[in-house]
């Protein structure tokens, strides 16, 4: 959609008109709301600063490593839940349960368990990543061709070269997918357990202590650099899983 490329930028405009206009016409809430100019002044502070980046960095680290647990993590659950009846039947119900668990009901006994450290926070991340992709994962192998799978029985393969070459690949796209969605659950679970625990550490804590401070353009700072950093990296992801499977935009 060459033609219309410019659309693109319409709503993000419409957002920046309404953000003045409500800090222009509401008066009485001014001291805690800041304008864009004042926003913007805010983040070019904290970038000369260096203080922006260093909390980007602590948060990316803490979400980078949740998510990776929790990926591996969701997919070994996924292929276990889906290689046999009788390990379904029996796991299933743990499964279903443990899922609906909230993530974030788990950060103070994180904190307990493992202090408040990063490891505990990726933990927690890695929690909430492993059942988003879990589920998706054993669905998935569940609805593999099993004609295919009993060709490639026929050619010789077996056990894990059969699991890992004709199961895992032709649930891939759905994991894909799956892996998406976790990405953008471990970055909110990422800075309420960052807030949750009331460290300056991360950009959650920069919320949270300028929200306490009474700093309205750190707030709303902080949360457009959150935005900017879950659109980057889903963006980074669905470039490079283009480029690898060569799949058309939309299909993961």
């Amino acid at each position: 959609m060459k033609g219309f490329s410019h659309l693109r930028y319409v709503g993000l405009l419409a957002c920046l008109v309404l953000w003045e206009l409500l800090s222009l016409l509401a008066p009485p809430s001014r001291a805690y709301f800041a304008t864009p100019l004042e926003t913007l002044q805010e983040c070019a502070a904290l970038v000369v600063s260096g203080i922006l980046v260093g909390e980007l960095l602590r948060t990316l680290a803490v979400w980078a490593l949740g998510l990776i647990v929790g990926v591996s993590i969701g997919v070994l659950l996924g292929s276990a839940l889906a290689s046999s009846a009788k390990v379904s039947f029996t796991l299933m119900p743990l499964h279903d349960f443990l899922r609906t668990l909230p993530a974030v009901t788990l950060i103070p006994f994180a904190f307990l368990f493992l202090g408040p450290t990063k490891t505990g926070r990726a933990a927690v991340v890695a929690w909430a990543v492993a059942f988003v992709v879990a589920l998706p994962t054993y669905q998935a192998i569940r609805h593999v061709n099993r004609w295919r799978a009993r060709a490639a029985l026929s050619l010789g393969l077996t056990g894990v070269a059969l699991y890992r070459k004709v199961y895992i690949l032709d649930a891939l796209p759905e994991i894909l997918t799956a892996i998406r969605l976790a990405l953008s659950i471990g970055l909110l679970v990422t800075l309420v357990a960052e807030m949750s625990l009331g460290l300056p550490d991360g950009i959650g804590g920069m919320i949270y202590f300028a929200g306490l401070a009474y700093r309205p353009q750190r707030v709303i700072a902080g949360m457009l650099c959150a935005g900017a950093l879950g659109v980057g990296v889903n963006s980074l992801y669905v470039r490079l899983v283009e480029r690898r499977w060569n799949w058309k935009r939309g299909t993961a």
